[in-house]
């Protein structure tokens, strides 16, 4: 029985001091603050402080808040009490939730062939072998889309396996499977302008990598690499970034930089927590200037360097509060070059616009399909679909950025003053 006033094990003590249900699915966004014009120089301030409560909020945010304050209450009432208002909005899988315009909607779960593959030989082989070839995402990892958007690429190190999903057909297969050059434990995907996948192999300490027709081509970085976890390639510069996620006896938490030929260019940062340096770095991406974004996870922030590998910024710090990290993990810009930032202990993804600030928060821990239990790889298409690997779901979920143009950005979305 537990002692009088001790708090139950759902409810969690969060490191900026906060009260945390577990239980409860998190939809918050930051409301009220628009950001500064698009183009105006960084000025590296965040949104809300991670430790203290946000002073003078405008009126019509804070009215605009307490509506969907009251509105997931009584959502979260309402389910446990089983009225008919809880199917109302359960049904409604949007961030924010209404009565705000919805900036973010759940559109499905892929966890395998089943329930995805549509085409007619895989419901052939289907009814006549039954479900003996079915293709699943076993702890799902890293994703990474071809440069036409038509196939998600998906790694499963516990399984040994990289998964093709093919958006148009609707087919699965299995790929990065040449004979002799099978990944043994695939964490990290990228896929360059050619469409070629290279794979980063943390069993085997090496990059691999493959035509889009499945060869195998060559390898990188054996002999250099230790625990190669995330990569991420800049097409227009040629350039491969390897992240080593290190370990607790090893040195090497950085990244290193080669040329897509396999050739090593420089290494970035280190161990430590000063800026530049990481804590078991684990995802990386590149935006359209050339910057390299690069998620540090223990050290609970996103650090950016430019194409030279010196370091621009940080933000993010240790919390549960918007703009703040658990464990950041995958990282990937939308096509308004919105960062969408995915939180592993938190269970949420959040976006930042360009001036580091938070636009939105979606996500969360739950019951139903649109939450996540584990999220670590994001990828975004060119049309806005965003695709989130949950690694303890076992599944990868698909979100779109909707009801959004290019000058929301400055401004936060689903905020009450925000163009509607």
């Amino acid at each position: 029985m537990p002692r009088q006033g001790a708090r139950p094990d759902h409810v969690l003590t969060t490191p900026d001091g906060g009260v945390r249900d577990l239980r409860e699915p998190l939809a918050r966004e930051i409301t009220g603050f628009p950001g500064p014009p698009l183009g105006a120089p960084h000025t590296g301030e965040t949104i809300m402080s991670t430790r203290t409560a946000s002073p003078s909020l405008p009126p019509a945010a804070l009215a605009g808040a307490a509506r969907r304050r009251a509105a997931l209450a009584a959502a979260h009432h309402a389910a446990a009490t089983g009225s008919a208002g809880a199917q109302r909005n359960a049904d409604t899988r949007v961030w924010p939730p209404p009565p705000d315009k919805a900036r973010i909607e759940y559109v499905e779960t892929i966890s395998g062939t089943e329930g995805f593959s549509r085409s007619f030989w895989s419901k052939a082989r289907r009814a006549l072998f039954g479900r003996g070839d079915e293709i699943s995402l076993k702890n799902p990892m890293a994703l990474a889309l071809s440069p036409d958007d038509r196939r998600l690429y998906v790694s499963c190190p516990m399984a040994g396996s990289v998964v093709e999903l093919d958006l148009v057909e609707r087919s699965v297969r299995g790929v990065a499977s040449a004979d002799g050059h099978r990944p043994a434990q695939p964490f990290g995907l990228a896929v360059d302008a050619a469409g070629d996948l290279f794979v980063a192999d943390a069993a085997q300490r090496t990059v691999l990598v493959y035509a889009a027709g499945g060869a195998f081509l060559r390898e990188i970085g054996r002999g250099l690499l230790e625990r190669p976890t995330g990569l991420a390639i800049d097409r227009t510069r040629g350039l491969l970034y390897v992240v080593e996620g290190g370990s607790r006896e090893s040195e090497r938490h950085l990244v290193e930089v080669f040329a897509l030929d396999g050739r090593h260019l420089r290494t970035i940062g280190g161990p430590g927590s000063a800026p530049g340096r990481f804590l078991f770095p684990s995802h990386a991406a590149v935006d359209a200037g050339g910057n390299l974004y690069v998620s540090d996870t223990l050290n609970s922030r996103v650090q950016v360097f430019d194409p030279a590998g010196e370091l621009v910024t940080a933000f993010g710090t240790l919390g549960s509060a918007p703009g703040s990290f658990g464990k950041v993990k995958g990282i990937a810009f939308d096509a308004f070059g919105n960062l969408h930032a995915a939180d592993g202990q938190n269970a949420t993804v959040q976006i930042f616009n360009a001036q580091h600030r938070v636009l939105l928060e979606y996500g969360g821990r739950g019951g139903r399909v649109e939450f996540m239990e584990l999220p670590t790889g994001v990828a975004v298409s060119s049309g806005n679909d965003i695709f989130v690997a949950d690694y303890t779901g076992n599944r990868v979920n698909h979100y779109r950025l909707v009801n959004t143009a290019a000058q929301d950005s400055s401004v936060v979305a689903g905020a009450a003053d925000a163009p509607r």
